[in-house]
This record gives structure tokens, C-alpha cells and sequence, in this order.
């Protein structure tokens, strides 16, 4: 029935989210999904979520408890950043072959340019696939596009375009 539903989310404890430097989008999600923003002063250490855009210090890990989560875990980048994660699924191809063959073929630029040249190359012309490009280091979605030509890249556009100044822009 409706009243009992009205007195469990009035047991419910409410829910708090801590950001440090996050996009605006973030805390519209928290607080679409009923959060509300941690105040130090107020809460002192109880939240439930901190989300933060870079990493966190290992006494702060430390400091949290069980029941609090935050969005970066240490030694994860083996599988977060697409480079580390693309090097990880090769590696394990090459130990344990097919199973491991599910991802599509990826190339790191501007480290592997030249392969990506050959590989496109050695294509027939109306065989070209889409590519999507990607950016390094916490593009967080920017600046990712498609190409289905690779005339439509270089080896210096990444060595120049996707610096860090280029990414504030």
C-alpha cells in the first residue's frame, strides 16, 4: 500500500555525494537520483558517495569506511585507460589465443601510426572501416571523432592537436 511505502523512505537514511572538481552533469545525476550534497560542517564524515575528477590520496581511502564508495580505485588503470587496457587484452590473446579475440582491432596512436597505415592500406578501397579516434588522459568523452579515411589524420595532428592545451579549448 502507498502509506507503507511513504514510511520506509521516511526510515530510509538520505543519502549523501561529496565532489571534488566534477562537471556540473554529475551532481544534476546525484541529485536526480536523490542524493544530496555533502557539507563538511553538517556531515562531518558520513556520505555515501564521493566522486572526484582525478585521484584520490591513500590516506583518503584510508578514512573511508565500508559503506562509502567513490568513483577511482588505486591500481586500476590496467583496465580504465584505453591504452593500458587495449596492451592488457593483446597480452592475454597472446597467452591464451581466440578466447580473447572478441575486440575489434585498435591501434595507440601516435605510437602505432605507421601500423594503422599499413593496416588501411592493405584494404581494398571500398572496404574501409569507420575508426574512432579517441584522445589520452582524461578526455572524459571530448574531442572523440570518426574517420573513414585515414587521409583524415596524421602523425603530427596527435602530437600536436590532442596536447593538453588543445583539450582545454
Amino acid at each position: 500500500p502507498l502509506w507503507e511505502a511513504a514510511e520506509e523512505s521516511e526510515r530510509r537514511p538520505e543519502k549523501v555525494y561529496r565532489v571534488e572538481r566534477a562537471p556540473p552533469l554529475v551532481r544534476e545525476v546525484f541529485e536526480a537520483k536523490g542524493y544530496r550534497e555533502y557539507d563538511e560542517e553538517e556531515d562531518g564524515d558520513d556520505w555515501h558517495m564521493f566522486w572526484k575528477c582525478g585521484r584520490f590520496k591513500p590516506s583518503e581511502y584510508a578514512a573511508a569506511n565500508r559503506a562509502q564508495r567513490v568513483n577511482h580505485y588505486p591500481k586500476t588503470t590496467g583496465i580504465t585507460k584505453k591504452d593500458t587496457l587495449l596492451r592488457n587484452l593483446r597480452r592475454m590473446r597472446g597467452i591464451h589465443g581466440q578466447v580473447f579475440a572478441f575486440f575489434p582491432e585498435s591501434y595507440v596512436l601516435p605510437t602505432e601510426y605507421m601500423t594503422l597505415v599499413r593496416a588501411c592500406e592493405a584494404l581494398p578501397a571500398d572496404e574501409q572501416p569507420v575508426w574512432i579516434v579517441k584522445p589520452t588522459d582524461s578526455s572524459q568523452g571530448r574531442k572523440i571523432f570518426l574517420i573513414s579515411d585515414i587521409a583524415e589524420i596524421s602523425y603530427g595532428h596527435f602530437s600536436a592537436s590532442m596536447s593538453a592545451e588543445a583539450l582545454l579549448d
